[in-house]
């Protein structure tokens, strides 16, 4: 049923992302140190590109064929003139745009320098950037009905998790740079 096609959906979603990552590695990886920095964000360029194009068929595909609710929830129209109407909305979608134009050449310096497992595990804790913008959100805009609630019950779990994360994520990058210099060191010592 329905649960079984959103699995199939996510789990192509994963594929796709996951070619996306290995073909920004090849692209990036043997670039002269010269054309690095301009090479990397023209690939950043590329990708938000063909992202937006993605969003703007998706949003013309919503528009057109209507869904199992008649219609009611894909209107486009609609959902710009509710963003335009809410001074909370804008400042989050501006700052969305904005983090995003920012996330995409970082990211891509990752894979550039270090690969596209090393971006992949630093980018597991935007999980936990997640809750700390929505406490964030709920802290600044209280009655907006935006963000989410401090619950220092599920708080503590929530920060143990961050905390396992990013020891996951620390160790990770020591073991790949302690690999990355024993390579190193075996080239130097056959030349």
């Amino acid at each position: 049923g329905s649960a079984a096609w959103w699995t199939i959906a996510a789990l192509l979603s994963a594929v796709v992302h996951a070619a996306e990552q290995m073909m920004g590695e090849d692209v990036l990886k043997d670039v002269p140190e010269s054309h690095a920095r301009k090479h990397m964000l023209q690939y950043s360029a590329l990708c938000g590109l063909m992202g937006t194009g993605l969003t703007l068929g998706i949003m013309l595909i919503a528009q057109v064929v209507p869904g199992w609710d008649n219609g009611s929830a894909e209107d486009t129209v609609e959902t710009l003139r509710l963003l335009g109407a809410s001074q909370v909305r804008s400042i989050l979608a501006v700052s969305i745009i904005l983090a995003a134009s920012v996330l995409a050449p970082a990211s891509n310096y990752i894979i550039q320098n270090y690969g596209a497992t090393t971006r992949e595990s630093v980018l597991v804790f935007r999980i936990v950037a997640v809750w700390i913008v929505a406490c964030a959100i709920h802290v600044l805009f209280p009655y907006s009905g935006f963000g989410e609630e401090w619950d220092t019950a599920t708080a503590i779990w929530r920060l143990c998790g961050a905390a396992v994360t990013l020891v996951g994520l620390l160790l990770y990058l020591h073991f790949r740079m302690q690999r990355e210099l024993q390579d190193a060191a075996e080239r130097v010592r056959k030349v």
